[in-house]
C-alpha cells in the first residue's frame, strides 16, 4: 500500500516555496511529489472539481500514486501554495494524515501580490496586465465577476492570498503549534542555508545535508508566448502529456514537465516595475491589521519589517 505524505509546504505563493521544494527533493530522507502542487486538499479554492486529476476525495488513488516511488524515505511531501488560503485544507490534511507537518513561508504581502499578479500574467491566466488595475478589480472579483482563469472568489482575489494570520492559525489549530513551522521570506532569502537547516531539524531528518546549490527557483519571469502556444496546442498536449506519460510513466513525465516549465526555453527573466509610493502606502494601510496580528502570533515586528518605509524594502 502506498504511504501517505506527511509533509506539506502550504504557501504563501511567490514566497520561496518552489526553492524549498527543490532543496527538499534532493534530500536522501525526503521524497517530494513529482507534481509540485497537486491541489488535492483545497477543493474550496479551485473553480471546479470536474476534470481535475487530483480532485478531492474521488481521486485519492491518483493522488497517492504520486508517492508510489518514495521507497524508504522518512518524509513524503508536496507543496501546494493554495493550501494556505483554503478554508478546508488544514482540516482535510489532518483528517487524512494526523501526523502531518506543515511549513509556511510568508512574504511581505505587498511584494507578494505584485509577484503573484506577474506570474498569472505570465501564465496567461490574468487578463488585466496592469498591476494597479488588477488590484482595483479585487472587490468585483470577490463577488465572482471577472475572476482569473480556473479560480473562484477565494483563490482569485489577490488580497485573500496576502492575508496570513487567520490562515496560519487554521493550520496551528488543526495540527498543533509544534507541527507548523513558519519561515519569513526575508530570512530565507538572506540566509537560506540556516533556514533550510532549521526546516530539516523541524522534520526530524539529517540537518547537516545541503543541496548542490541554494540557487533561487521560480524567480520573476515571463513565459515565452510562442512556446506556450505550441505546448498548449492539441498536438503539443498529446505529445507532452499522453505520449510522454505512456513512455516515461506519469511521475517521470511530471518531473520532466516541471523542469521544462522552469527552463530558459519556456521562460525569460522579467524585472517587475517598482510599485508607486502612493499605491504601496495604500496597500500597507490595508494589510496592516493582518500584519499586526501576525506579528503577535510570531512574536516578531513584521509591521516594521514589511510596512515601515524607514526600514527599506524587504523583497
Amino acid at each position: 500500500m502506498t504511504r501517505k505524505p506527511d509533509l506539506f509546504i502550504v504557501g504563501a505563493p511567490k514566497s520561496g516555496t518552489t526553492s524549498l521544494y527543490a532543496y527538499l527533493a534532493v534530500h536522501p530522507d525526503i521524497y517530494m511529489s513529482p507534481v509540485k502542487e497537486p491541489l488535492y486538499f483545497c477543493p474550496d479554492v479551485r473553480s471546479g472539481r470536474s476534470g481535475h486529476p487530483y480532485a478531492y476525495p474521488e481521486e485519492e488513488n491518483a493522488y497517492l500514486a504520486l508517492f508510489s516511488e518514495a521507497g524508504i524515505a522518512k518524509r513524503l511531501g508536496e507543496a501546494t501554495t493554495r493550501y494556505l488560503v483554503s478554508h478546508d485544507a488544514a482540516r482535510l490534511v489532518h483528517e487524512f494524515q494526523p501526523d502531518a507537518y506543515a511549513v509556511a513561508l510568508l512574504r511581505n504581502p505587498i511584494d507578494m501580490v505584485q509577484a503573484l499578479h506577474n506570474e498569472r500574467v505570465s501564465q496567461g491566466h490574468e487578463t488585466i496586465t496592469d498591476f494597479a488595475a488588477a488590484m482595483a478589480a479585487d472587490d468585483e472579483r470577490a463577488r465572482g465577476v471577472g475572476l482569473p482563469w480556473q479560480t473562484n472568489q477565494l483563490g482569485g482575489v489577490y488580497r485573500e492570498s496576502a492575508t496570513y494570520a487567520q490562515p496560519l492559525q487554521r493550520w496551528i489549530d488543526a495540527l498543533g503549534a509544534e507541527r507548523v513551522h513558519t519561515i519569513v521570506f526575508d530570512d530565507f532569502a538572506r540566509d537560506t542555508r540556516n533556514e533550510f537547516k532549521r526546516v530539516l531539524a523541524f522534520l526530524g531528518v539529517a540537518a547537516d545535508f545541503q543541496p548542490p546549490a541554494f540557487a533561487a527557483r521560480n524567480a520573476s519571469h515571463r513565459q515565452r508566448p510562442a512556446v506556450r502556444r505550441i505546448v498548449d496546442s492539441r498536438p503539443g498536449t498529446w505529445l507532452t502529456h499522453d505520449v510522454a506519460g505512456a513512455v516515461l510513466g506519469k511521475n517521470a513525465r511530471a518531473r520532466l514537465a516541471l523542469r521544462f516549465r522552469q527552463s530558459r526555453i519556456n521562460r525569460r527573466p522579467y524585472e517587475r516595475q517598482p510599485i508607486p509610493e502612493s499605491m504601496r502606502s495604500s496597500l500597507a494601510a490595508q494589510f496592516r491589521p493582518d500584519v499586526e496580528r501576525l506579528s503577535k502570533m510570531l512574536d516578531r515586528d513584521l509591521v516594521g519589517l514589511w510596512l515601515d518605509p524607514a526600514n527599506g524594502r524587504s523583497g
